[in-house]
């Protein structure tokens, strides 16, 4: 369940589709709702991997759990990638049309991890600075790693910025490492 190229392409159809009918906005919160509920149902990751169940009645399924949750464009998006034995890549499709929708609008979203948890100033403040960096408007989600010791890690799609303390200590290591080469006397 990660991003394809079939998930691209399915997400920029969908993109498409979504200005013709002029129903972005719904189709975005659409497309939310089917992250989430992929994220945390362990039976509907199941229901879109599994080789096993047919696909029209993967496509039955799908309509029948999504029918009141979803409009009705992604409704029948859903049943075409069930249908096309696609159900698989929806996960991904569903991550590559908020990445292709948010590069339209400039913003990349930024995974920061930290040692500890961070209040609303400093994350303003990595933001602000990550803003800078990136001259895109900057989209974060946080997450804690104790074994950072300090400092924070952020991920901008191939950009990694490493401002832990770790980092500091072996780029120190590094320096004295080096500096105590230069000094070593040759015989």
């Amino acid at each position: 369940m990660i991003e394809t190229r079939a998930s691209h392409r399915y997400a920029k159809a969908m993109l498409e589709i979504a200005r013709e009918l002029n129903i972005l906005p719904t189709v975005e919160e659409d497309f939310k709702t089917l992250q989430y509920a992929i994220e945390n149902s362990s039976e509907l990751k199941n229901l879109l991997s599994r080789p096993t169940i047919a696909v029209e009645k993967k496509a039955a399924l799908l309509q029948e759990i999504f029918q009141e949750k979803v409009s009705e464009a992604v409704l029948r998006f859903l049943v075409l990638l069930a249908k096309k034995g696609r159900s698989g890549i929806l996960y991904g499709t569903t991550i590559s049309f908020h990445k292709q929708l948010n590069l339209e609008r400039g913003i990349a979203t930024a995974n920061v991890v930290s040692a500890i948890e961070l209040n609303d100033g400093l994350k303003g403040q990595i933001e602000t600075k990550l803003t800078k960096m990136t001259g895109q408007t900057i989209s974060a989600k946080y997450r804690v790693d104790k074994s950072l010791i300090g400092g924070f890690t952020a991920r901008i799609d191939d950009l990694m910025i490493d401002a832990s303390v770790r980092r500091q200590l072996v780029r120190l290591h590094e320096t004295l490492a080096e500096e105590a080469h230069l000094w070593t006397p040759t015989l």
